[in-house]
């Protein structure tokens, strides 16, 4: 006979944790995935069942004659889940402020041999991020799991425990375990527009005209094409009425919106310095900033059709994006050796010089950047910082946390969207592009559009995505 043995065994495919005592001759069988779950005692009787069971657990479980049945690991914690932060709801929906039910972490107890009682959930408790604790309740849904139940009005991280009692006999005390639980800012109900194109690049001047790609679309109708030729390499920066495009080919140009036909082409320079592809174009005033392969470049295009010129240039390793509000300080993306081996630095604008800051660099991969601030990873957590550049250095603006897609899709979709994107797409799960945001001083939190089609890119002001209709694929904006 198996005496007060416990380990793993294996049938069909399965995996149980398993407690074999033989005073009762009682098996219990716990789910190792799940909650704890204990077969109903039964009486002692001999059993062709129990010899395999025994030898399927050896090495596992030891298997020994008599003893008794001390309460040993009964109201031990043996597994607790991954503790991570939560983010969908019981539905597997985005959790957005209002009532929730949101599931705590499955915690598993050590099996309770006969006579004593499995812990029990003796109380929840919700914390808001301001600090206020919230009214709570639990249930239980089909499968056993804890689930609890508040109301919020707050965005950001909520502070989740369960509360669970062991049997008094058993000595040991109560356990409280924590869940970290985030919530979004739903803007499901944001205002949308249709484009009559597919836009991989998509830009919209301070008049309200739109550049899909080199299409101008005024009114919901094309109204004439960017002077460009072939070469499909340009990337672009919208300040006010003015957009700004560079080409890897040697070209750097401004267009003006005069608010009827096409753009008007202002200035045009030849910048064979650029090399490889382009990766961040921003332009203030009369000035531009290009970013490409190994240097920055400012030039001076004055928007009368003044002659341009070069301004200014600086090595910098690897490609990146640039964060620039037209001031003298600027931050700069870069990258040594790999994509995702990064850092972001601080530099200032002297003259016709671009001078690197004495202040160090941080060592984080940029997510971003818009007016000035830019969003990077630094590889240890799962959320963002966000820099500013100022007085000379790089000053620490907030951090937001944000679910594991936050911090591993970024590189794919670079900065010059100006905003970090991750869908949370799954079976079950509606789409999202998802974006932080500071809504406080010092304070970020996640904004979450909905996403009817495939997501493309985003901006300051809105998101795009693919949209389907009869007449094939175009383009739907939705506003931020």
């Amino acid at each position: 006979m198996c005496s007060g043995a416990n380990g793993v065994a294996r049938f069909g495919g399965a995996h149980f944790d398993v407690s074999i005592m033989t005073d009762d001759v009682e098996v219990i069988v716990i789910p190792s995935s799940g909650d704890h779950f204990a077969m109903p005692r039964q009486p002692p009787q001999p059993s062709p069942f129990l010899a395999p069971l025994c030898a399927a657990a050896l090495g596992l479980a030891a298997c020994f004659g008599g003893g008794s049945h001390p309460p040993g690991q009964c109201g031990l914690v043996m597994d607790a889940g991954m503790g991570g932060p939560a983010y969908f709801d019981i539905h597997d929906d985005l959790l957005f402020p209002g009532t929730r039910s949101v599931f705590a972490e499955p915690v598993r107890f050590g099996v309770c041999p006969p006579g004593y009682d499995y812990p029990a959930v003796s109380g929840v408790a919700v914390t808001a991020p301001g600090g206020a604790a919230l009214e709570a309740t639990w249930h239980r849904d089909l499968s056993g799991a804890v689930a609890v139940d508040f109301t919020t009005a707050e965005l950001g991280e909520h502070a989740v425990s369960v509360t669970y009692a062991p049997d008094p006999a058993t000595g040991q005390p109560p356990t409280t375990f924590s869940t970290t639980v985030v919530t979004a800012r739903d803007h499901g109900g944001a205002a949308r527009l249709g484009l009559p194109l597919r836009c991989a690049e998509l830009h919209r001047t301070e008049p309200g005209t739109w550049i899909c790609d080199e299409q101008v679309i005024r009114g919901g109708a094309m109204v004439g094409a960017l002077d460009v030729g072939w070469d499909a390499g340009w990337r672009y920066a919208v300040d006010g009425a003015s957009l700004w495009g560079a080409t890897r080919q040697g070209e750097v140009a401004r267009w003006l919106d005069t608010g009827a036909g096409p753009l008007l082409g202002v200035n045009r320079l030849s910048a064979s310095e650029l090399t490889g592809p382009v990766s961040a174009v921003v332009g203030s005033g009369d000035e531009v900033l290009v970013r490409s392969s190994g240097r920055l470049d400012r030039y001076v295009m004055p928007a009368d059709g003044g002659p341009a010129r070069a301004a200014g240039w600086l090595a910098i390793p690897g490609t990146g994006t640039v964060a620039w509000n037209g001031g003298r300080e600027l931050l700069v993306a870069e990258a040594e050796g790999s994509v995702f081996v990064g850092r972001v630095c601080a530099y200032r604008l002297e003259g016709d010089a671009i001078v690197a800051s004495a202040a160090p660099c941080e060592m984080a991969q940029a997510a971003g950047a818009s007016s000035g601030e830019m969003w990077g990873n630094r590889g240890n957590d799962e959320g963002l910082d966000l820099y500013r550049a100022e007085d000379g250095g790089i000053a620490h603006v907030a951090w937001v946390r944000g679910p594991g897609d936050l911090t591993a899709l970024y590189s794919r979709y670079p900065g010059e969207s100006g905003f970090l994107y991750f869908p949370l797409s799954y079976p079950r799960r509606k789409a999202y592009a998802i974006f932080p945001v500071i809504v406080a001083p010092g304070t970020a939190a996640l904004d979450a559009f909905d996403l009817h089609g495939g997501y493309r890119g985003a901006r300051r002001d809105f998101v795009w995505t693919d949209m389907t209709t009869d007449a094939g694929t175009t383009t739907e904006v939705i506003f931020r």
